[in-house]
């Protein structure tokens, strides 16, 4: 985290954001004091696992082709 605040990123200002977490409650968990509401945070992210059951490392690219798919 310290490298995060020396470079002043703040990740709700990044455009997109993929995440492989694994299990539902910890997208709830690393949105639960964000804008929008965590159900609808990871969108891309959470759709994976919820389609594919847990695919492993491979979440991250089949999150980043369905984010390019949209765009």
């Amino acid at each position: 985290m310290r490298a995060v605040a020396e470079h002043d990123c703040d990740a709700r200002k990044l455009d997109f954001c993929l995440i492989h977490a694994g299990v539902p409650r910890v997208f709830d968990d690393l949105t639960a004091s964000w804008t929008p509401p965590p159900s609808e945070a990871f969108p891309f992210s959470r759709a994976t696992p919820t389609e594919y059951g847990d695919i492993a490392g491979a979440v991250v690219l089949d999150s980043l082709a369905r984010l390019f798919d949209e765009a």
